[in-house]
């Protein structure tokens, strides 16, 4: 009886465990990578904003008034289609996160950073997360056992 009760717990624990955590992973995962492409997304608009100012103004563009906008382990390409492309910051390897705004006069900013230091964050999250689950299911066992003996009794 007592072998029952506690494996009908330990399945329901386990159960809620992976029924929760998967999801969970999962979300802190995705939600890693969106606020990493927000931020580069509004780096990139603020930096298509001046180089728009810059064009209206009739003013060849000027990447020192942007660069403070471009991530320290960033790269930023401003790409027009009437002139040679403007580079500023080291390059970047093929694991990259990108994000495109377009400017005036059919042109673009790319700013892209190094994807390991959000793999990496990713990571913890999901390495966070399991630890949650298995700490939970953990204790669920512990509670099952004494549940299942006393019910036994």
């Amino acid at each position: 009886m007592r072998r029952r009760i506690l494996f009908a717990i330990l399945s329901a624990v386990a159960v809620t465990g992976v029924a929760l955590g998967i999801p969970l992973g999962v979300t802190g995962w995705l939600f890693v990578e969106n606020l990493t492409r927000e931020d580069l997304a509004s780096n990139a608009q603020r930096i298509a904003a001046i180089l728009d100012d810059q064009l209206a103004d009739g003013r060849p563009l000027d990447l020192s008034q942007v660069r403070v906008a471009v991530p320290r382990t960033g790269n930023l390409a401003v790409i027009r289609q009437d002139a040679p492309a403007l580079r500023y910051g080291p390059p970047l390897g093929d694991d990259v996160v990108v994000e495109t705004v377009p400017i005036a006069q059919n042109g673009t900013v790319r700013l892209a950073v190094p994807a390991q230091p959000m793999r990496t964050q990713q990571t913890q999250v999901a390495a966070a997360v399991l630890l949650l689950v298995v700490l939970s299911v953990g204790t669920g066992t512990v509670v099952a056992t004494v549940t299942a003996r006393r019910l036994a009794r």
